[in-house]
């Protein structure tokens, strides 16, 4: 699973040790009540759809959120479900997944897409072998060097001969998959496989796989036609790459926001090797520009967080207030605090305890939603070094809040042998829980505030190719560059300042200072194209440099 749900995994394993939680009933009431917490804006945050046990429905919240106004004519799954057919999604969800997405089931089999690792081992398996070098070292297969090389930069027939046979298959998929690429929508139901009903942050995704598998062949096959000097053909495939990754992230989860991010890096890495390999004329630097201006805004994290990612939080308290079992027995063993393991008596006696009592659900909710807010807020706050500064000390705040309480079973413990102290218990739980979905939230805002420089970079970099064309080498400076190749310079979206440019022997390094609001000279681990270090030109750690070094290396 993608690194961002660890955080949301962690919380709801805290929560799991401690076991189903309930508003503040007392002791004495000899039944409980159906529905353990109050629905509202401040506790649940929403109010409807609910389930048939009273409790919210966020899957079906959420599933709400992301088909309105879809239909099998706007939206883009539906083509992509044809391409790449029904392997990909779960049989147990595959009858409700289609039914949402207003079509007929599909066949089992049929021309769909072929993975390139299938492809080789049904045809050249001997390709998949790995090697090792002179000193032992494992080197990548055939397979992998080919699909590298071809992914970075161009290629021909003769240099890539598995990855010409592998598009040629999918000559019929990926004509759907440009299709699909110029649709309006996108809706990926999300869809739960338990009877008892799926928690949001363990429902199945299986688009996202294929949509990036989409793009990164687009990319390939960009690559192949700007060695055979297609260029229009190039700015097509590349473009319906980033069509891809805007549609993907219109779902609302941060993973798929995330995969729609990673789909931008793809392209602006085409868009380099486009520029500088493709004898790009200024018509068509001017005419990729404006196709590129009218795309969707790349996805907004916050907004992501704000609703998704609050509900993904939601839904699990709710999820174990109702006396759900998230997680089995044996991951709570892995996963609880490492200095104190819970042994198995300890477990059963746990799961024994009717600890709904303890807990107060309400409060826990409430706190969750509030601190939920501080962190929406920190991020909306107007710049980048503003948004991480907030972010970061709310962030502290948690991490020493929770370093201050004990862990759930501890808390638990100790609100069993003194029931006064439930609030106590109950805030210091919600303050555990918040403070473990914290790093994800500014981890995304970094990775979407990259994506957006390297979209912004993307404009110089076709005007630089266009220069080079009619000049034969790059300019001096950029200014040279206004305003017949590009009529305004952006500014580096980091600093406020003028972006940094400097020529290198064929080609140049273009960048934004990145996160660490420091020059590092156009040196760092976020520099597309990044080279190696070498004694006479080392690479401090710390630097983080957003930009591109043209040309791109052979691989990356």
């Amino acid at each position: 699973m993608c690194a961002v749900f660890r955080p949301v995994r962690a919380a709801v394993l805290v929560l799991a040790v401690s076991v189903p939680i309930a508003v503040g009933h007392s002791a004495e009431q000899p039944k409980k009540p159906a529905v353990r917490v109050t629905i509202s804006k401040q506790t649940t945050f929403i109010t409807e759809p609910l389930r048939p046990d009273g409790y919210p429905d966020y899957l079906e919240a959420l599933n709400r959120i992301a088909s309105k106004g879809v239909t099998p004519e706007n939206n883009a799954v539906v083509l992509l479900v044809k391409a790449f057919g029904p392997k990909g999604i779960h049989e147990q969800i595959r009858t409700e997944y289609f039914k949402r997405l207003g079509i007929e089931p599909l066949p089992e089999q049929g021309d769909y897409f072929v993975d390139y690792y299938d492809y080789v081992n049904r045809t050249a398996p001997e390709a998949l072998k790995s090697t090792t070098d002179a000193d032992g070292e494992e080197c990548p297969s055939e397979a992998d060097q080919q699909l590298d090389s071809a992914t970075s930069r161009p290629w021909s027939k003769a240099d890539c001969p598995l990855v010409a046979g592998w598009l040629e298959v999918n000559q019929e998929p990926l004509r759907l998959i440009v299709e699909a690429s110029a649709r309006g929508r996108y809706y990926a139901p999300m869809v739960g496989a338990s009877e008892d009903g799926t928690v949001v942050f363990a429902a199945l995704l299986p688009d996202v796989a294929n949509v990036r598998q989409a793009a990164r062949t687009l990319v390939a096959r960009a690559h192949w036609h700007i060695s055979q000097g297609d260029t229009e053909q190039a700015i097509a495939d590349l473009l319906a790459v980033r069509r891809l990754g805007r549609l993907v992230a219109q779902n609302p989860t941060l993973v798929e926001g995330l995969v729609g991010i990673a789909i931008e890096g793809m392209a602006c890495g085409g868009d380099a090797n486009l520029a500088h390999h493709g004898k790009l004329t200024l018509q068509q630097a001017d005419g990729y520009r404006q196709q590129l201006r009218k795309l969707p805004p790349l996805p907004n994290m916050i907004d992501k967080a704000d609703v998704a990612e609050r509900l993904i939080g939601l839904d699990a308290i709710c999820a174990i207030a109702r006396g759900q079992r998230v997680l089995d027995e044996l991951e709570l063993r892995t996963m609880a605090d490492p200095r104190k393991p819970v042994g198995e008596k300890a477990l059963k006696a746990l799961n024994e305890i009717k600890l709904w009592l303890i807990y107060d659900a309400d409060l826990i909710l409430r706190t969750f939603n509030q601190h939920y807010d501080r962190l929406v807020a920190a991020g909306r706050l107007p710049t980048f070094a503003q948004r991480q500064e907030a972010l970061q000390q709310v962030e502290k705040q948690f991490e020493e809040r929770r370093r201050a309480h004990g862990w759930p079973s501890s808390l638990a413990t100790r609100a069993l042998k003194n029931f006064s102290l439930r609030k106590a218990a109950s805030q210091e739980l919600a303050d555990i829980l918040v403070s473990l979905f914290t790093p994800a939230l500014r981890s995304c805002l970094v990775a979407q505030q990259r994506a957006e420089t390297l979209a912004k970079l993307s404009e110089v970099v076709l005007a630089l190719g266009a220069y080079r064309t009619e000049h034969g080498q790059y300019p001096a400076e950029l200014a040279a560059l206004v305003p017949k190749y590009i009529d305004k310079l952006p500014s580096d979206p980091y600093s406020g300042d003028q972006l940094k440019y400097r020529r290198e022997k064929e080609g140049y390094v273009l960048y934004a200072v990145g996160p660490n609001l420091k020059d590092d000279n156009g040196y760092g681990m976020q520099l597309l194209g990044e080279r190696k270090p070498s004694a006479d030109e080392p690479f401090p750690v710390p630097d983080d440099d957003v930009g591109v070094r043209v040309p791109l290396p052979e691989h990356r």
